[in-house]
């Protein structure tokens, strides 16, 4: 029998193929009279220089290599037969499989059907590993080798399924000392447990007056007072010096108040300074301050009572016998007027009597008519009676012409107002649109009416007083020559619109209507400018700009709410905090005349 010679190169498909075609083809016992089956694979484990094999524990940082032999379990016993084909694999310990040879050749074998007398093992290259906690069960990392699909050449028919399995189990060393003052290292270059290192972490501040030490259950520094330094005297400083860790104690309190009226010392106990009065200084007068001259050591009485509430309606003076400031009121003021809040102003002792809004609003009543521009809805964020902007007019809208009389003896500023009952009138509002459809209002119930005197182009920065009469020669924008009563008026309601060819207003709406009276009869030049009207509605049904805003009548409903919004609270400007309008005619007028009038000489019947 030849002499067993192994090899370490893996056999490629090839070559054991050639092997097979050389050889007879039959199946024969090899060697000759066996009768064993036996493979068996023996792993080796070395460290990081791939020539020393590992006896013991690895470090969980360590590089090793494993190694894979494939033979006979006893390579000279002649009992045991020869085998080939199948694969052999190892498989490291992070689960990577590496293949060793896919077809294995003929082991053990004596000659004829491809085996080759000098084959009597196959051997795989060293196989890299690193070592990691992730791979570590049990304290152990596990590789394993596994040849599958031999057959043995131990009958002439031979016998398949020859496999060996081999397990690889090496103890691992955790560079762990649970002490989280120290840092945990792990040297892959070092061999087993001298891998580990655990490097103290250095607690200290530095401050010799100071304990350091390092919790090992929170790896946190705490430093804790060691030198105690007191010599129970509250006016000096008791410290140690942090360079030597020795005490020093230091004066901290300094007492002098630099007054020859009192004697200075610094109380031990207590670390304050004591200054005790040497000089009684007193003049019975409460309104004075009795005090000694520190500098001198004599007594001064010092006024120490300011009285002045800086208003000029009162006289200001302060009482000996108690120290306290009397203001007494020397201006009386009342002008007998209900209507008004009767004061003294403190800043000129003038008197002041300002409206308190506790009296009935003047009401009054328009008529007249006329035809103004007929305009769509103005943009969003425009308010055209400021000039700031000009609404988007509809091209198919000629004009609008307009009309009628409303008035009340009372104002009514908002909706739904007990008050709302003394609005009495109509109006009506035609929109001429081509071709040839007419856009009718018509309205006969009112929620608002107020009334207002605007100011004038002399004094274009003046507020506008609501209920209040205009004077003739305050202005150029109101009736002359007569005393009117006011030269603004806005009323606001729910009414009818439709567009047709015919008179017909079925369309539910709420309006705001503006009038502002700029002169007689209507204006028109330079020095007689036109009366104003504006018109603005809102569509309650889905068809406007705002969808189905609900029942004007009840207090859930957004109508409602839209309602109080455009009322007329507020007569001295036309902007409202509302969406905008679905139609908004008007602007000074083209022709026609408007005119405001005190109201009707009639009660208000609830």
């Amino acid at each position: 029998m030849s002499s067993q010679v192994g090899t370490r190169v893996i056999l490629s498909a090839a070559i054991a193929a050639a092997l097979f075609i050389a050889a007879p083809a039959r199946a024969h016992d090899d060697p000759a009279g066996c009768t064993q089956t036996g493979p068996a694979i023996i792993i080796s484990v070395f460290r990081g220089n791939g020539t020393t094999g590992v006896s013991g524990s690895v470090s969980e940082c360590e590089n090793i290599f494993y190694r894979a032999k494939l033979q006979k379990a006893e390579p000279d016993n002649n009992d045991i037969c020869a085998f080939s084909g199948g694969t052999l694999k190892l498989t490291t310990p992070d689960g990577v499989v590496h293949d060793i040879s896919l077809d294995v050749p003929c082991i053990g074998g004596t000659g004829g059907e491809g085996c080759d007398d000098t084959v009597n093992f196959i051997e795989s290259d060293l196989i890299p590993y690193t070592v990691s906690t992730n791979d570590v069960a049990a304290g152990l990392i596990s590789a394993a080798a596994n040849y599958t699909g031999g057959v043995a050449h131990d009958s002439p028919s031979n016998t398949g399924g020859v496999g060996a399995f081999t397990p690889k189990s090496t103890p691992v060393v955790l560079c762990v000392d649970n002490d989280l003052c120290t840092t945990d290292v792990c040297d892959p270059t070092v061999a087993g447990s001298a891998a580990c290192s655990f490097d103290t972490i250095p607690c200290t501040d530095n401050n010799l007056c100071t304990a350091d030490v390092c919790n090992p259950a929170t790896g946190v520094c705490s430093s804790t007072p060691d030198v105690i330094c007191n010599d129970n005297n509250l006016c000096t400083s008791d410290v140690c010096n942090p360079a030597t860790g020795t005490c020093v104690f230091t004066p901290n309190v300094t007492c002098t108040d630099n007054d020859l009226c009192t004697s200075d010392a610094c109380n031990p106990a207590t670390g304050t300074c004591v200054f005790t009065p040497n000089v009684t200084c007193t003049d019975n007068d409460l309104c004075t301050s009795d005090a000694c001259n520190p500098a001198t050591g004599t007594c001064v009485f010092t006024p120490n009572v300011t009285c002045t509430d800086n208003n000029l309606c009162t006289s200001d003076a302060c009482n000996p016998a108690t120290g306290t400031c009397v203001f007494t009121p020397n201006v009386t003021c009342n002008d007998n007027d209900e209507c008004t809040d009767d004061s003294c102003n403190p800043a000129t002792g003038q008197c002041e009597f300002v409206d308190n809004n506790t009296c009935v609003f003047s009401g009054c009543r328009v008529t007249g008519g006329g035809k103004v521009d007929a305009c769509g809805p103005v943009p969003a964020g425009c308010d055209p009676s400021t000039g700031d902007c000009a609404p988007n007019c509809d091209p198919a809208a000629l004009n609008a012409t307009h009309g009628g009389q409303v008035g009340a003896p009372i104002g009514t500023p908002t909706a739904f107002s007990p008050d709302s009952v003394c609005i009495q009138g109509e109006w009506t509002h035609v929109r001429h649109i081509r071709p040839g459809l007419f856009g009718n209002f018509h309205a006969s119930t009112f929620d608002s009416l107020m009334c207002a005197c605007l100011p004038c182009a002399e004094n274009p920065d003046a507020e506008g007083v609501v209920g209040a009469l205009c004077n003739p020669g305050d202005r150029i924008c109101g009736p002359e020559p007569r005393r009117a009563p006011d030269n603004k008026i806005c009323f606001s309601g729910v009414g009818k619109y439709a567009e047709t060819k015919g008179r017909r207003a079925d369309r539910a709406v709420i309006f705001r209507t503006d009038v502002e009276d700029r002169s007689e009869p209507g204006g028109g030049t330079a020095d007689d400018p036109p009366d104003r009207y504006r018109l603005r509605l809102w569509f309650l049904d889905a068809t406007g700009n705002h969808g189905a805003l609900g029942d004007p009548d009840n207090p859930a409903s957004a109508a409602y709410a839209l309602r109080q919004a455009v009322g007329c609270a507020n007569p001295t400007t036309e902007a409202v905090t509302a969406p905008t309008p679905d139609i908004d005619d008007g602007g000074d007028m083209i022709h026609g005349n408007q005119q405001i009038h005190p109201s009707l000489n009639k009660t208000c019947e609830q």
